[in-house]
């Protein structure tokens, strides 16, 4: 038989899972039928990209609103990965203080990175920040005057364990 190099064979269709494929197994190359090839099985691993688009998936986080009066909420998209976030003042004009909190639906090993993007309008004057923790994180602002709705956009990336 000529040597060919793999580059130079004519491309395949899909596998059926009976075509035969060499293999060396205890130093002797032997055939397998392709639908012998399967790795190690364990619990679905999450969303990749589709079609270009990185897709996350979930239960959603549990969001609270810290201030005395006003409310939050998270959009139906929101999970633990990404989302939207609501949240709309009462009515006193507050300066320094905690808004939202999230907590994640399933804590992360270690501290994640949030990354925070203004929804509307409103937002970016606010003077927003994050404090994280792997258990979830919480919105801060310079200033929350009354009445105000303000949106952010999170997503959230965790490092491997």
């Amino acid at each position: 038989m000529a040597q060919v190099p793999i580059s130079a064979l004519p491309p395949g269709g899909p596998l059926t899972g009976t075509e035969e494929v060499p293999c060396v197994q205890a130093g002797a190359t032997v055939r397998i039928p392709s639908a012998a090839l399967v790795g190690p099985t364990g619990p679905p691993g999450p969303p990749g990209p589709t079609n270009n688009h990185v897709l996350s998936g979930g239960s959603a986080p549990t969001v609270a609103y810290l201030p005395a009066d006003g409310g939050a909420s998270i959009l139906d998209y929101g999970t633990d990965s990404a989302g939207e976030l609501r949240a709309t003042a009462g009515t006193g004009n507050v300066g320094l203080t905690d808004v939202v909190s999230v907590t994640f639906a399933v804590p992360f090993t270690s501290t994640p990175a949030v990354v925070l993007q203004p929804g509307n309008n409103n937002t970016p004057a606010l003077g927003a920040y994050v404090t994280v923790s792997n258990a979830g994180f919480t919105i801060s602002v310079q200033t929350w005057p009354a009445g105000l709705t303000a949106s952010w956009n999170y997503v959230v990336v965790g490092a491997p364990s």
